[in-house]
């Protein structure tokens, strides 16, 4: 489990995430955002966050409602 109340542990990942990142992800696929809000997570990840997973993922997970 991540320590910080801030930080997640994402599933989908398999790591850590923070909340701004996982809200960013969420906004994405909401279409409240363009993907290019991504590009730094995935810069630091060192790879592309694949959305359609995440439309198939995110909204079973605990967290997802983070935009509603």
């Amino acid at each position: 489990m991540a320590d910080h109340k801030d930080m997640y542990d994402c599933p989908l990942l398999n790591r850590s995430l923070s909340m701004g990142d996982c809200y960013d992800i969420n906004a994405v696929i909401e279409r409240m955002v363009k993907r290019s809000i991504l590009q730094s997570l995935e810069s630091e990840l060192g790879f592309q966050v694949d959305l359609s997973r995440v439309e198939k993922e995110c909204p079973n997970c605990f967290h997802y409602n983070l935009t509603g």
